[in-house]
């Protein structure tokens, strides 16, 4: 008798113990604030959803990592391309993230961390097309571009007299380029990589347009977000948690 009261005894303990465990890991949760990230989700490998509907990439991950780091909490906000950067501009959000490039002109209106990933433009056209063999041969040309993207301006210092068709989703632009509607596309080259590693109709032409860093942008008051930020990013690059990044999502 007197060893099963101590059995009773020490179950209701251990269901004690884990009931406490449970409710104090549930407000801990609570507790910690939530991260407002802006992310377009039509970008791979930076942000897309997956064949589950999943949010991944390198922008996600990179993030989602940063946030463990700062004990926060992270709340990912799809935002179309061109209404992103009024988003945190009006503070419906804490931070940007979607392949951004840093720009002087951006910079005037928005924060931008460290850079976190360096890259350029680069010319996709159809696999068959044997004139255009640079940026040089886009005289007299129709190219498409993502609205409000580096692409135009980068591609304008190589030729004149260039059309430029804009899509809000670059991806948009890669059925006319087969159609024959546009001539070339301008994107980010690790874009541009995975189209054609996922499409033979297509092939990268000439060298890299330019060169650019990404960063996170967010308000332009927010200077303590932007300094627990940095100091996250140095932490990872110094160690290997940002090249293992890199690794896993760029070939």
């Amino acid at each position: 008798m007197e060893k099963k009261v101590f059995i009773i005894i020490g179950t209701i303990t251990l269901i004690a113990i884990i009931v406490t465990s449970i409710i104090i890991f549930q407000n801990n949760n609570l507790k910690k604030e939530n991260l407002k990230v802006g992310v377009g989700g039509e970008f791979p490998p930076f942000s897309y959803y997956d064949e589950n509907n999943k949010l991944t990439g390198l922008d996600i991950e990179l993030i989602k990592e940063i946030a463990k780091r700062m004990e926060m909490n992270v709340e990912f906000i799809a935002i179309p391309w061109v209404e992103i950067f009024d988003e945190v501009k009006d503070k419906n959000v804490d931070i940007i993230i979607d392949a951004i490039t840093i720009t002087p002109e951006r910079s005037q209106e928005m924060l931008f961390s460290d850079s976190y990933f360096l890259t350029g433009q680069s010319l996709v056209i159809k696999e068959n097309n044997i004139e255009i063999n640079s940026a040089k041969d886009l005289e007299n040309k129709k190219v498409g571009t993502q609205v409000g993207s580096t692409g135009m301006e980068r591609v304008m210092g190589y030729a004149k007299n260039i059309q430029f068709i804009t899509y809000d989703n670059a991806f948009d632009s890669i059925e006319p380029l087969k159609r024959g509607t546009i001539d070339a596309i301008v994107v980010d080259f690790e874009v541009a990589n995975k189209w054609v590693k996922n499409d033979n109709k297509l092939k990268i032409s000439g060298d890299l347009l330019s060169e650019e860093y990404y960063g996170i942008a967010m308000d332009r008051n927010n200077m303590e977000l932007m300094e627990k930020i940095n100091n996250i990013l140095r932490e990872m690059k110094n160690d290997g948690t940002l090249d293992k990044l890199k690794e896993k999502w760029i070939n």
